[in-house]
């Protein structure tokens, strides 16, 4: 079983790609069929998240996060922190060809929504 997004392989019986939520396929995508992801923000705040995101849903980029699902499985509120995760971190992944753009952009976000340091990436 093959993410058809960013190409990570599974093993019989994952229904969903764990980064990009998209159902799986039988076969492997071609390497000209995946774009290559680069990672432009890890944070662990999660009250930025949302914001970044948003940003780039009205932008028209396409993203993937990671580590996001531990932030389910261990919230924040329940390990003392009202708005950091000792989970770990999230990563913020956009295609390599609008990496530029979407950093341009997550730091604007990020500054506007009052932490100018959210948005610097790694």
């Amino acid at each position: 079983m093959f993410c058809p997004e960013c190409g990570a392989e599974y093993r019989e019986g994952i229904a969903r790609c764990a980064d990009c939520d998209v159902p799986l396929v039988l076969e492997a995508p071609g390497d000209s069929e995946v774009p290559k992801y680069v990672t432009i923000l890890e944070t662990s705040d999660l009250s930025v998240i949302p914001v970044l995101k948003t940003a780039l849903e009205g932008a028209g980029i396409p993203y993937r996060t990671r580590g996001e699902g531990l932030m389910d499985i261990f919230p924040a509120e329940t390990l003392g922190a009202p708005f950091h995760s000792s989970a770990g971190e999230v990563e913020i992944r956009v295609p390599a060809e609008r990496a530029d753009e979407a950093r341009e952009l997550l730091d604007t976000a990020a500054t506007v929504e009052g932490d100018p340091d959210a948005g610097t990436p790694p």
